[in-house]
């Protein structure tokens, strides 16, 4: 019996570094191929979103400038804490999108984190749920939020998760 119990709570933490091919298991390792969508250098992706006050929009009708692209989760405390400083510092963002982005299973939360986060929807600021699944192809699993930076070519010049450095954010936003 006590056999069967390690084997039992072992398995899953064995299975960490796994995945499965096919009908074929091999062990993930770190030379894996990076998402091509988050490697620097990567266009700005087209998609659809709806906004917190419920309005259908497109990527392509962002103001032309660098975008600050955020995948967050509206329940999560240090995604409201990074949004209510990115408010209180919005002068120095003048002339970036910042794009707030959530998977639309959790648009219904938008209202309150707006809310919460004393957010004035702006045309530079805007919170949203993915409307064409794109949050799926993006997210890299390091973390939320996921913070993208692509500058006035709309390249993807930076990549951060959890914390954001404000001075290296908008370096990269400005190159």
């Amino acid at each position: 019996m006590r056999i069967l119990l390690i084997i039992i709570f072992t398995l899953p933490i064995m299975s960490c570094g796994v995945k499965k091919v096919g009908a074929l298991t091999e062990v993930a390792t770190s030379n894996e191929p990076k998402n091509p969508m988050t490697t620097k250098g990567a266009p700005f992706p087209d998609f659809n979103y709806v906004t917190s006050a419920m309005n259908l929009e497109f990527s392509s009708k962002l103001p032309d400038g660098p975008v600050m692209l955020v995948l967050f989760n509206p329940g999560c405390g240090h995604c409201k804490e990074i949004a209510i400083d990115i408010q209180k510092n919005i002068d120095k963002f003048e002339g970036i999108s910042i794009v707030y982005m959530t998977g639309k299973n959790l648009l219904g939360m938008l209202p309150n984190f707006v809310a919460e986060c004393g957010l004035g929807e702006t045309e530079n600021f805007i919170v949203c749920a993915d409307n064409s699944e794109i949050t799926s192809q993006l997210f890299d699993m390091e973390g939320i939020p996921q913070m993208m930076f692509y500058n006035t070519e709309r390249k993807l010049q930076e990549v951060m998760y959890k914390e954001l450095q404000m001075d290296e954010a908008l370096k990269a936003l400005r190159k």
